[in-house]
């Protein structure tokens, strides 16, 4: 690898601050800044109950369940809907 190859090549001891900062952005070992979330999409999972309880009761108490049925809430959302 050359000399001050991430600042271009140039010499630190000729150039100011703001330029030290300018030629590192405009190099090779600029970082890449990846943002999570903003090109992704949104992870849906859906859990069949009944077959978790029979397959894997440790996981299904370790969950803190303890019946496979819908909330008050959500029945009379979903009645709600018809």
């Amino acid at each position: 690898m050359p000399k001050n190859f991430c600042i271009n090549e140039r010499d630190p001891e000729t150039i100011t601050d703001k330029e030290y900062l300018k030629a590192f952005a405009e190099g090779p070992c600029n970082p890449t800044l990846v943002l999570p979330g903003l090109l992704s999409t949104k992870l849906v999972v859906t859990i069949d109950c009944e077959e978790l309880r029979s397959k894997n009761p440790r996981i299904f108490r370790e969950c803190g369940w303890n019946a496979c049925q819908k909330s008050w809430y959500h029945v009379r959302k979903l009645n709600k809907k018809k």
